[in-house]
Order: C-alpha cells, then structure tokens, then sequence
C-alpha cells in the first residue's frame, strides 16, 4: 500500500511540475513601467515631420535567384530605389511623399475623414489627384488595399496605419501590437537592455487560395516574361499559404536611449533567418524622451514575391538615413492635398453625382491669359481710353 502510494505521489508530483513549469513559461508578460514607456514613445511621434532618405542595394547574384526576384538586379528597380521620402504625423492625421528619380513625386495623405492621393505637376506630366473616404474605400472592398507605404518607422520600433480600415487609429509600439496580437515568448532584462521574442501570425499568407485556373486567368492580362514572373509568384504564395504558418520575431530595447529599438529580426518557426535589422547614432526628437535612430541597415534574406526560397546569404540591403526631424504645429492643409496648375485632373469620390465606380472628374481651371482677352475688356483699353480723354482735355484747353 505503501508503495502504491508513493508511485502515485511521484507521478502526480511529475504532473504538477510540468503544468507549472508550462504556466511558468506562457505566462510571461510586458512589465507595465515598461508598456508605459513604449507607449510614451510611439505618442511622441505626433507634431513631428521627419524626411529620410532609402538606398537598396542588392547583394546576391542575379542568376542565384528565382524569376519573381530577379528584378531586384534590374537597373529601373536600383534607380528607383533611391528614394527621399517625407511624413508629418498629427494626432490621427497623416501626410507622406516619395521621391525618386524614376517614377517622380508620389504624395498621400489623411485628414481624419478624407483619403488624399496624387502625383504633382512634374516637368512634362499634369498633376492627378484622387480623393475619397474611409468609408467609401471599405464600401469599394478595399479592404487590404493600403494607402500609405510606411518604412523606417517599422524598423524603429513603431507601427502606423496604412490601409483604409486602419485609418484614424493612433501609431503604436511594434514590441506592443505583437504582444496583443502574438504570443511572447521569451522575455529577457538587464540594467541597460531588453530583448523579447514573439510568435506572431505571418504577413505573407493569404487568406483566400487561388486554384491554377484563377492564376491563369489573372496573369492572362500580362505579356511574355510578365506573365511568367507572376504566374511563378502567386502559385509560390499560394504553395506557402496552404501551410499554417507562424512567424517569430524579436526586438532588442536599449534603456538608457528611452527603450528605443536597437536591433529587429525575423525567423520562420524552423529559425530561418528572414530579415536583420541594426539601428544606429541615435539623437532625442526635439521634445520629450523620444530617441530615434539616425541611421537603419536592413539585411533581407526572403521576399513575400518568392515566400518559399529563403537566402543564407542577405540578398538585398536596405539602409536609411533620418535627414531631419522638425516640431511643428501643423494646420489641416497640412493633411490635404490640392494641385493649382491648370491641367491637371482631379477625381473625387466625395462629388456630388459621384458613385463608388465612377468618380467625379474634372480639370483644374486655368486662368484666362492676357494675350486671350479681347482688348475692350481688358485693362489696356481702360488705360487708353484714360489717356484719350487727358490729351483731349489738353488739346481743348490750348485751342
């Protein structure tokens, strides 16, 4: 009897050991001096406008990567992947432009109601300026659709709103959206650093499968390598995407710097490394206790354009440089587009007359020019005329 008993003590013993040691493990949380903090810093964003400049460079060899990435060596994409960008945060309202010597100036921007999206007059092109809600994007099922296209920003730490449903919603720490959205992992501090690993859903699967018929009547809208390339993509996405995949993250705090982000990385659940992120020379913004990095080097191993081929070597660099942070007290037409040379086109959704397909379309109006008035109605015949009757009075008098 006795030693029923104490088999039984042993195994239930065994038991509560595991339970508590697995409640040990999936029980660790965020500090709250700490989510205090990030939550302070991602706060700090707003009233500032910060212009940075992005350089990619690619690393691998051309002929050592699948189709759909090969164009990362095409001299288009390394031009054009020089870019100047500038952001104003305010409060929910958003502004951003992008620059580069290939495709010109891209503009965005959010007011709190209505979306705002156009390209400037360039050197030979008009200007084209689009305008619609959040409500009438999500009423168009525009609901992945994004509108901005953030950078730097995710690899310092924090995330903003891009797409018509996120819209309105206040930035956020990245270390705080993965742990309400993803499960933490591991949580490690000392005096001066804290690093922390999630296990979050992953951002390149699909949610709705397309069968081989439905890639082939999408690519059919291609021509030659085109449709190669995206036929090879989608059915590399759609491979990936029938596998439930997580993916883990980690984020490296430094505390004396404010609890910036100092170093990022992605891993597949297999601990394939898919991106390593280093942040550098960091400075206080104007006001608060905000540090930011002054110099972001990006290495990628994988792409969401070939999900299943993932490099040992980086295959492109991303390296950013914050040229500028600037506290300012912005207006609303801080947060508005609107193109004055005449010529341009403008398509509102928010028009009277206007539906969820067709938009309202106009062309800014020019001003009439000097050479295309009649001369009676213009300002010279009203000079002449007041010159006419001076002389006349002249010549009256003198008779």
């Amino acid at each position: 009897m006795t030693n029923v008993f104490a088999r039984w003590s042993i195994v239930i013993w065994g038991f509560w050991l595991f339970f508590a040691s697995c409640s040990a493990s999936s029980g660790q949380v965020i500090p709250r001096d700490v989510r205090e903090k990030l939550g302070a810093n991602a706060a700090g964003l707003n009233g500032l406008e910060l212009r940075f400049s992005v350089k990619k460079t690619l690393l691998a060899e051309i002929s050592s990567l699948p189709k759909p990435l090969q164009h990362l060596g095409d001299p288009k994409f390394l031009t054009a992947s020089e870019e100047k960008h500038i952001v104003r945060i305010g409060g929910g309202r958003l502004f951003q432009r992008v620059a580069n010597k290939l495709t010109g100036i891209g503009e965005c921007a959010f007011d709190g109601e209505s979306i705002f999206s156009g390209r400037p007059d360039g050197s030979s092109d008009h200007s084209i300026l689009s305008i619609l809600t959040k409500e009438i994007s999500l009423e168009r099922e525009e609901l992945s659709q994004k509108h901005f296209f953030w950078c730097f920003f995710p690899d310092a730490g924090f995330w903003l709103p891009s797409s018509a449903r996120e819209l309105g919603k206040p930035v956020e720490s990245l270390v705080l959206r993965f742990a309400r959205q993803g499960k933490l992992v591991d949580y490690q501090s000392t005096n001066e650093m804290i690093e922390v690993r999630f296990e979050v859903p992953d951002p390149w699967q699909v949610k709705e499968i397309m069968s081989r018929e439905e890639i082939e009547r999408y690519v059919a809208r291609f021509k030659g390598d085109s449709a190669a390339i995206q036929r090879e993509s989608l059915q590399s996405l759609m491979d990936y995407s029938k596998r439930a995949k997580k993916r883990v993250v980690g984020v490296r705090l430094d505390l004396t710097k404010g609890y910036a982000c100092t170093e990022s990385w992605e891993e597949t659940e297999e601990g394939q490394i898919l991106s390593r992120t280093t942040l550098e020379d960091f400075s206080r913004a104007p006001k608060g206790e905000l540090w930011l990095p002054r110099v972001s080097k990006k290495l990628i191993f994988s792409d969401e354009s070939a999900p299943t081929f993932i490099s040992p070597k980086p295959i492109l660099s991303v390296v950013t440089s914050l040229d500028k942070i600037e506290q300012r007290r912005f207006s609303e037409d801080d947060f508005r587009l609107w193109y004055k040379t005449p010529g341009g086109m403008v398509f509102d959704y928010t028009a009277e007359g206007a539906t969820l397909n067709r938009p309202v379309a106009s062309e800014v109006p020019g001003e009439l020019r000097r050479k295309q008035r009649s001369f009676f109605t213009g300002p010279t015949f009203w000079i002449f005329l007041n010159l006419l009757l001076i002389f006349s009075y002249i010549f009256y008098r003198r008779r």
